[in-house]
């Protein structure tokens, strides 16, 4: 069995770190090697299954946990392949990683209001004023220029689809957790709901499945490496997230903690900006606009940071 430390704060912080650095990689796969928001989709989708990989190797276990929590895993599991597909959607509109996660981050308020609805979570006054506080770093990105010249409303339409998929997966997930104490099998079937997800998304693009399917299978021969580390870093990303939701006091508080994947987008950018920038052969202007406005950014997570201060 995986060993999986049991401190819920220390575990939903590897996500966000892992998340930074995919998120650097789909920067350069958007607008470079996938078409549209179908392939980075589907290709995160399909990739999913690999945790399915580690049962007849004996590394962890599956029981059937019953139809009703299977039905929910795996609806939560969709639920966050479909984030995906909007996230992918709006970074199609502006390749600016951080810019996007940081609207990403309306899910620190959109949670804990799906927490409330579905589950009757309930926080404390003081907890509630630290996710007002972290949200408050949002509210600063009106000020970015760059989202006023490229339109506000064609990037927030898609990620306001992706903060309400990822916000439903989040609580459904909670859900599932307070169900069973079966954390690998819930885990399993998130995966298989994720790639199930994925299936459906290749039928409903203008391409047929099966010319989209053969360009996604030549894309993936040809970019194994970086689809392999970029997916396999993204599969533990979610691994860990589940299990800082399975065990956390609160779902609303692993939300917080992981809208920190901005800040180390920030850094990530920045050094291959500092490394990479006297090299002609090497193009580094996708990751400048990471840093871009860096001021603001900063500043607003700053703010987020008070705010997992006071949940912590």
């Amino acid at each position: 069995m995986l060993f999986i430390t049991q401190n819920w704060l220390l575990v939903a912080l590897i996500a966000p770190c892992l998340w930074a650095i995919v998120a650097i990689i789909d920067t350069h796969f958007v607008h470079g090697v996938y078409e549209d928001e179908y392939d980075g989709a589907v290709i995160s989708g399909v990739f999913q299954l690999l945790p399915w990989l580690l049962v007849p190797l004996g590394v962890i276990e599956f029981a059937f946990p019953g139809a009703e929590i299977a039905v929910l895993a795996l609806s939560a599991g969709g639920f966050f392949l479909f984030s995906f597909f909007y996230y992918f959607k709006a970074l199609f509109v502006s390749n600016d990683t951080a810019l996007m996660l940081t609207f990403w981050n309306v899910s620190v308020l959109v949670v804990p209001f799906f927490a409330w609805l579905l589950i009757g979570e309930v926080l404390t006054s003081a907890h509630y004023a630290g996710i007002g506080i972290a949200f408050l770093g949002i509210i600063l990105l009106n000020f970015d220029g760059k989202v006023k010249g490229v339109g506000f409303m064609k990037i927030a339409l898609p990620m306001f689809g992706a903060v309400v998929f990822l916000s439903f997966s989040m609580v459904v997930a909670r859900m599932v957790y307070e169900l069973t104490s079966d954390f690998w099998s819930v885990f399993l079937l998130f995966s298989l709901g994720a790639a199930i997800a994925a299936f459906v998304i290749l039928t409903i693009g203008k391409k047929s499945p099966v010319q989209r399917a053969r360009k996604i299978a030549k894309l993936s021969r040809k970019h194994f490496l970086f689809f392999t580390t970029a997916e396999g870093l993204s599969i533990v990303a979610t691994l860990t997230s589940q299990k800082a939701i399975s065990i956390a006091p609160s779902v609303s508080f692993v939300a917080v903690v992981e809208s920190l994947v901005p800040v180390f987008v920030m850094l990530i950018s920045f050094a291959i900006v500092f490394i990479f920038r006297n090299m002609k052969r090497i193009d580094v202007s996708s990751y400048r606009n990471q840093v871009s406005g860096v001021g603001v950014k900063v500043l607003a997570l700053a703010f987020i940071t008070v705010g997992i201060y006071m949940i912590s």
